[in-house]
Formats: C-alpha cells, structure tokens, sequence
C-alpha cells in the first residue's frame, strides 16, 4: 500500500520501477537460461544478447546472476565487454540526467 500512494499522481515513476524490475529480472532469467543450455550442452545465448541486458538497464540482475549462478565468472573477455556495457548505460543515464529534458524527467519524476 505504501508503494502504491507513494507512486499516486507519478505514473511515470511508476513506468520507471516497472521496467527496472522487468529488465533486471530478464537479465538474471537469460543467465540462468544460458547457463541452463551449457550444462546440456545445446545451444547458446549469444554473448551479445547477455551484454544488451547490461546496456538497456538490466547489469544488477545480470551480475546477481553471473554470481548467484556461478556463470561467465571465469571469462574475462566477456567480462570485459558485460562491463562495458554496465559503463556504457550508466553513462547514458549520467549524461541524459544533466541534458535540459533529462532534468525536466527528473523533476517531474520526483515532484510531490
């Protein structure tokens, strides 16, 4: 209930948390999937695939993932490019914050 008044007159927000969990949990559910297809040896998640995860939003489920499911830990070159994904939708966030309609979003967002 408490979620629900604190979201009253800020649909937006509420599209934002909605798509937050959404892509966070899709990003962990392609993880275990994958990792899921390496035990039976069938085919793969491509690594490009598990890397848009991280770049549309989903890197905290995909790293909860990586770690909870024991999956793509030991690669470093797909770590590296799952990182530069992470890098590259913090960046965007960062930077579409500080831009004119980035902070008309933000202060709509979090008006009362």
């Amino acid at each position: 209930m408490a979620a629900r008044s604190a979201l009253r007159g800020r649909p937006l927000l509420g599209i934002g948390a909605v798509y937050a969990v959404g892509i966070n949990a899709g990003a962990a559910a392609t993880f275990w999937y994958d990792k899921e297809c390496a035990k039976r040896k069938q085919w793969r998640v491509s690594e490009n695939a598990l890397c848009l995860t991280a770049a549309l939003g989903g890197w905290i489920g995909g790293m909860w993932a990586m770690q909870q499911f024991r999956h793509k830990t030991q690669k470093k070159s797909f770590q590296e490019k799952y990182y530069a994904s992470v890098a590259g939708n913090v960046a965007a966030l960062t930077l579409g914050s500080r831009t004119v309609y980035g902070k008309r979003l933000l202060a709509t967002l979090l008006k009362r």
